[in-house]
């Protein structure tokens, strides 16, 4: 998909230079991409502004439908020095992206990836996806299923369990695998699942134990499941995974003690049923 890309060159200021990679169905011009990437977000809603990076929603030209726009922002010294040894963290996103789908998982679509460059070095970039429409979190799932509909909220979280445990089995790791970078809808009666934010992904022919226990303690981070639907969770995913006795018992043990020290030290472990 990226290699169909049309690249071009926008001039942003005397010193930074930004190169566009976009999706050959755009044919409109760049003005409106120039000026977000200076700051001007008044024409979009807001999603996330951070030091890390600034997310917004909204139209673009010649696109029908709605896209999220991300700028990623170079936080301190240490990300300009990495940007000179690796790939952009939006070029990351949308490799491991294309990884992801060719192993039958489903992301956001990329329209457009941005790279800038100050006195010839690689300094922030961006990314602007499709908005996967009538898709909450993960997290907006268990909320409102627990509330509204427990019955569906067991098929829910077995479905999630099988797409964890084919990710995993598959040799995929997410680098933020919390219960937002997750968005779920149902067609036709089936589940399907989309991740966001893979920059920080891995894919590899056989995932390290320590990348499927931090994916799991990500996961098991959300208090919205009840203790017994992660029983269900646990069962389904290593129904997939196939440890062993022996080895599920020390997962879980390490699963457990990682989410009690963080969620004791937000106050929160009270709360959680583990």
């Amino acid at each position: 998909m990226f290699k169909d890309f049309v690249c071009k060159k926008i001039k942003i200021s005397g010193s930074e230079v930004l190169k566009v990679w976009h999706d050959p169905k755009y044919h409109g011009d760049l003005d409106w991409l120039v000026s977000f990437w200076k700051g001007n977000f008044e024409n979009y809603q807001m999603i996330q502004q951070s030091t890390q990076a600034t997310v917004v929603r909204g139209n673009i030209p010649s696109i029908d439908e709605n896209v999220f726009l991300k700028k990623l922002h170079v936080r301190k010294s240490v990300d300009f020095l990495k940007n000179l040894v690796r790939q952009t963290r939006a070029r990351r996103a949308v490799i491991m992206g294309e990884k992801a789908e060719e192993k039958g998982f489903q992301v956001s679509k990329p329209l457009f990836l941005m790279e800038s460059f100050k006195f010839g070095f690689h300094y922030e970039s961006g990314i602007i996806t499709e908005a996967i429409e009538d898709a909450p979190s993960v997290a907006a799932w268990a909320t409102s299923l627990l509330k509204e509909k427990p019955d569906e909220l067991r098929e829910f979280v077995i479905s999630y369990a099988k797409l964890i445990g084919n990710w995993h089995k598959s040799g995929c790791y997410h680098g933020d695998l919390r219960s937002g970078n997750v968005l779920a809808k149902k067609i036709n009666g089936v589940w399907d699942f989309y991740f966001l934010d893979n920059e920080r992904n891995l894919s590899v022919d056989k995932l390290p134990i320590n990348k499927v226990i931090h994916n799991l303690m990500q996961i098991n981070m959300l208090i919205k499941f009840p203790k017994n639907l992660r029983f269900v969770f646990w069962n389904e995913y290593n129904k997939i995974m196939g440890f062993s006795l022996n080895d599920s018992r020390i997962i879980k043990r390490r699963v457990h003690d990682i989410v009690k020290t963080r969620l004791t030290a937000k106050g929160l472990y009270d709360k959680f049923n583990l």
